[in-house]
């Protein structure tokens, strides 16, 4: 019966370390002390978001270990479960800085577009320059010429190419038009993205100055 006991305490301790809870400091700037008490030496300062294990929770102060494995006391207001939107914000310049290489790579895209469509079109002025020399032929010899029906496949071969042609352009235009919606999204949204860290950030701003002042 003892050793059963025992076992149940082992396995008890071993659940609650396995289960050791985790907070973060919610203040800019505080002091981690030797003891629970203002008055009691100094061993570190902790700054905001910082991680910490909860070793034991006093009355007003509470025993923690930090990463490096420093053990010490924190006043327990200024811990909190959740962790602080100060990294809430690292996340959103890191998503507005992917948004801006996007953006980039868009407009090098749409450069891209732009040369193939000049050159495109360059390539379709002379089809159609063709085409008109072609059809002055064809009319020409459409009376009286021996070789009709040859000129008359070479002529439908042309026009057929041409139409063709003319289609691959209407696509190429098309798709550099949704490029560029695309681009003025990405713009709105790296806007949005800006506007939404700078209330983030000045919201962030004014709560630690206010809890500042408190401590």
């Amino acid at each position: 019966m003892k050793k059963c006991v025992f076992i149940g305490i082992c396995l008890l301790l071993f659940s609650t370390v396995a289960e050791a809870e985790t907070m973060y400091v919610s203040e800019i700037k505080i002091t981690m002390r030797l003891g629970p008490g203002n008055n009691r030496k100094i061993l570190s300062m902790l700054s905001t978001g910082q991680p910490v294990e909860i070793l034991e929770k006093g009355q007003g102060w509470t025993n923690i270990r930090l990463e490096d494995g420093k053990k010490g006391w924190v006043l327990s207001r200024y811990l909190t479960s959740q962790r602080p939107p100060v990294f809430a914000s690292e996340a959103l310049i890191k998503r507005c800085d992917s948004l801006s290489l996007h953006v980039t790579s868009l407009e090098e895209e749409n450069s891209r577009l732009k040369e193939e469509i000049e050159r495109l079109t360059s390539g379709f002025s002379d089809d159609e320059k063709a085409f008109d020399e072609l059809s002055k032929s064809y009319e020409k010899l459409k009376i009286g010429c021996s070789d009709f029906l040859e000129v008359e496949t070479a002529y439908k071969k042309a026009a057929f190419q041409l139409a063709e042609q003319r289609k691959k352009n209407a696509k190429t235009e098309a798709e550099l038009k949704e490029i560029r919606k695309d681009q003025r999204l990405w713009w709105v949204l790296s806007g949005a993205g800006v506007l939404l860290l700078g209330i983030v950030l000045g919201a962030v701003g004014r709560g630690q100055s206010r809890r500042s002042s408190l401590i």
